[in-house]
């Protein structure tokens, strides 16, 4: 009883000025209440909108989205708010939510950075890898004759790397990882596939080897000259009195790897021959031209064999007019199975080569694990 006779003295005593405000407070509510939080917002939408050009919707996806919810919570709260009477609004929780909107935008600009400088690591450590690849292609397996095979492969590696490449420069640096590991294992593919191929084909080094040999051998037993020809190295080499003196690179039939086995094959013969005619001038539309005895004792036992046996049709015949010739220097497998020089090293081979002289034609001369050291 004593407590309400106290309060109503207190309102006696109170000014009529504080006990409006106080009832204004109590009916319309505080001030700060209906503070419409636009600044707040407005940061929210700049910052959400930093975080997307930095990709952040790509490599920060968790805080980006939660801040992009947290976004569109303020805007409803605000949008509700604006609906309501003026002295029953409250905008504080459109205010939290634009707070923890940039807060959490904030959050996915920093990951987003570091995500990116890793990704960027990442990349180019990849595309290191890639043309290391690459170059081992070029080195070892370009120059096989199974370019439909390798070759498709290598195109499409290149086409991935180049789109990995186009992706780094628009800042999508997911895409350009994606893209360049795929190259990378397309390409690893494709030398898998080569050094398969070449492991095959100089299954018969030990043969070359033997051959080489025992050329070099006659060479410096009887001081004459003799040529050499190392296929998969593309090099024709003098040898003058057992030791090799002049070295020119050749060019060959498109089909070079392996032994020659038809006319029309385009494929270079391995064995040993001999110059059995040397031609110049008219004689030849090559510069110059060493005639060799292909095809010799094997090379026809070889192919009687295959057409006893009815492997070829009575309208493959075996071949021949087998040269090393000029006109070479084109920088690609062109001839029928002809050894091609430029003009320049076919006038030093011609002046050193006498009719009857030995050339040893091989897949090799140096075996495939130093090639690939």
């Amino acid at each position: 009883m004593t407590s309400r006779k106290s309060l109503r003295k207190l309102f006696f005593i109170l000014p009529f000025p504080v006990i409006l405000l106080a009832g204004s407070i109590i009916f319309f509510g505080s001030p700060d209440n209906r503070q419409v939080p636009v600044k707040e917002i407005r940061e929210a939408g700049l910052l959400l909108a930093e975080a997307k050009r930095s990709r952040a919707h790509l490599y920060s996806v968790q805080e980006y989205l939660a801040a992009e919810a947290s976004y569109d919570s303020a805007m409803v709260s605000w949008k509700l708010e604006n609906e309501r009477l003026i002295f029953r609004r409250d905008y504080r929780p459109a205010a939290q939510y634009a707070l923890k909107a940039s807060r959490l935008a904030r959050l996915a600009i920093e990951r987003t950075g570091r995500v990116s400088v890793d990704l960027d690591g990442k990349i180019e450590n990849e595309l290191d890898t890639v043309r290391q690849m690459l170059e081992e292609y070029n080195r070892y397996y370009a120059g096989l004759p199974v370019q439909a095979e390798l070759g498709a492969g290598i195109a499409r590696a290149r086409q991935a790397l180049q789109e990995g490449i186009a992706a780094v420069q628009n800042g999508q640096q997911a895409v350009a990882l994606d893209r360049v590991m795929i190259a990378g294992e397309i390409v690893a593919e494709v030398n898998s596939r080569g050094k398969e191929i070449l492991g095959s084909y100089f299954t018969g080094y030990p043969h070359w080897q033997i051959s080489v040999q025992k050329a070099l051998d006659r060479s410096k037993a009887s001081g004459k000259n003799c040529i050499l020809v190392d296929k998969y190295s593309r090099r024709c080499i003098l040898v003058r009195h057992g030791s090799p003196r002049d070295t020119f690179g050749v060019e060959l039939g498109p089909n070079w790897m392996g032994q020659k086995n038809h006319q029309g094959d385009r494929s270079t013969p391995e064995g040993n021959y001999r110059v059995k005619s040397m031609k110049s001038g008219n004689a030849t539309r090559y510069f110059k031209a060493l005639l060799l005895d292909y095809p010799n004792e094997q090379d026809t036992r070889r192919f009687q064999e295959r057409k006893k046996s009815g492997e070829y049709g009575p309208g493959v015949h075996i071949g021949g007019m087998i040269e090393i010739h000029g006109h070479g220097g084109k920088g690609s497998d062109w001839t029928e199975g002809c050894i091609a020089l430029n003009n320049e090293d076919m006038d030093i081979l011609f002046r050193h080569t006498r009719v009857g002289m030995e050339v040893i034609i091989v897949g090799s001369i140096r075996p495939l694990e130093e090639i690939l050291r």
